[in-house]
């Protein structure tokens, strides 16, 4: 509902589930939006990410003690989605979540080993001016949300 309320079109979907993702497309259709389905061999231009106020991403990992949520990339163009929207909401299977970082070591080194982007996004960017005025999500989406699913 909130995102019909703000006027998105476009809802960019990363990765997802194919059962996921048509349930979604279906939802999303009904609200009068638009779910663009991001993949590496997608032909996406660059317009399209940057229009998108909202991505959804299913998750590789996610790491318990610091709330960190781990995605592996193959292009470019998933980069971008995960990270251009204002709003984005991780999916992630319960049985993905580790308790700490270190139990993911042969997981993110083989995942680099075979040309991936690694991605570790623990909650908005915050980055500070010149003055030390403190700024939340310049880089990255300002809201994360996380769904945890029993089973995938």
């Amino acid at each position: 509902e909130k995102a019909s309320s703000m006027g998105e079109e476009l809802v960019l979907g990363v990765r997802l589930w194919k059962d996921v993702a048509n349930l979604l497309e279906e939802v999303f259709a009904e609200r009068g939006l638009k779910l663009v389905k991001v993949d590496p061999l997608s032909v996406i231009d660059s317009s399209t990410v940057s229009r998108a106020m909202v991505s959804i991403g299913a998750a590789e990992f996610g790491i318990a003690e610091s709330g960190t949520i781990v995605y592996f990339a193959r292009a470019a163009i998933e980069e971008a989605a995960i990270f251009s929207a204002r709003t984005h909401i991780s999916i992630l299977s319960l049985d993905r979540v580790v308790d700490s970082l270190t139990e993911l070591e042969e997981e993110v080194d083989s995942a680099l080993r075979r040309g991936l982007s690694v991605f570790f996004i623990t909650g908005p960017s915050i980055t500070a001016d010149i003055e030390g005025n403190l700024v939340q999500g310049v880089h990255g989406s300002q809201n994360i949300h996380v769904i945890l699913l029993e089973e995938v």
